[in-house]
């Protein structure tokens, strides 16, 4: 059975602090003196128009970019500087971006288990490098199933054969397991139903209260209002607002989108 909060921290305690970010490309900033605290078990909403920032500052903590100036910390640990995204996920930064990370031939257990596989407890097969499926698909299902996913079928049936909101959960669910400390969530509703959707939403929230804070891309107002605590806006590559959810409406949001309403709000 997984642990309840595989996080380590108690909501509300701070889990990701950023200071100043700034990225540019040559002589363009695509990221320019942001700042954002994220919480334990805090759902952010991080939306904004094509290119005002918000895939720059997920690629940033996730290792894929190395900022040009500012600083970030996950807990105690400056991430500013990382090598790439195996180093962001070695110290528990997750990264889940619709229908990929899968290898749609494996099935569940093997995907689930993908680089960090569990090999057999008889100790000749082990040492024959024979994986302990069983054991993986047993923890894979039993995990995805705690937050609130269904998956049916064979334990070997192919991944690809699953609907996009279950692979969604696969991901979720297996960066829950293993103890990430954030889970970043590149538009993880694209290209899903309504139902598939709503599926995905309530996964989101079941994780969330098992103390993993998470960062969503979204361009979709009905689910942000859905799901997300708080609100951040991005606007050509700079803080427009950081709003609490329950004190906004999609109005609001749209004018700090569209340049009407200028300032952050926190």
């Amino acid at each position: 059975m997984v642990d309840t909060d595989t996080t380590g921290v108690s909501r509300g305690d701070v889990v990701l602090r950023v200071e100043g970010l700034t990225k540019s490309f040559g002589g363009v900033d695509a990221l320019t003196d942001f700042s954002l605290t994220v919480r334990a078990g805090e759902v952010i909403a991080l939306v904004g128009d094509n290119g005002a920032g918000k895939s720059t500052f997920v690629k940033c903590i996730a290792g894929v970019h190395r900022p040009t100036s500012g600083q970030a910390f996950l807990l105690d640990h400056d991430i500013s500087r990382m090598s790439g995204p195996a180093e962001a996920r070695n110290i528990g930064i997750e990264t889940v971006h619709q229908d990929t990370g899968l290898v749609d031939v494996l099935p569940l257990g093997d995907n689930f288990f993908l680089g960090r596989e569990l090999f057999h407890r008889n100790p000749l097969l082990r040492a024959l490098g024979v994986l302990d499926r069983k054991e993986m698909y047993r923890i894979a299902h039993a995990s995805i199933t705690e937050i609130g996913a269904k998956l049916t079928g064979s334990p070997r049936k192919q991944v690809g054969m699953f609907s996009g909101g279950q692979r969604a959960s696969i991901l979720i669910g297996r960066a829950s397991y293993f103890g990430s400390k954030i889970l970043l969530l590149d538009e993880p509703t694209a290209a899903l139903g309504v139902e598939q959707s709503a599926a995905v939403l309530e996964i989101v929230r079941n994780t969330a209260k098992k103390n993993m804070p998470i960062i969503m891309i979204s361009h979709n107002m009905e689910e942000v209002f859905a799901v997300a605590d708080r609100i951040v806006v991005l606007r050509l590559g700079r803080l427009a607002a950081d709003l609490r959810t329950e004190e906004s409406t999609q109005d609001e949001v749209v004018r700090y989108l569209t340049g009407a309403l200028r300032g952050a709000a926190a």
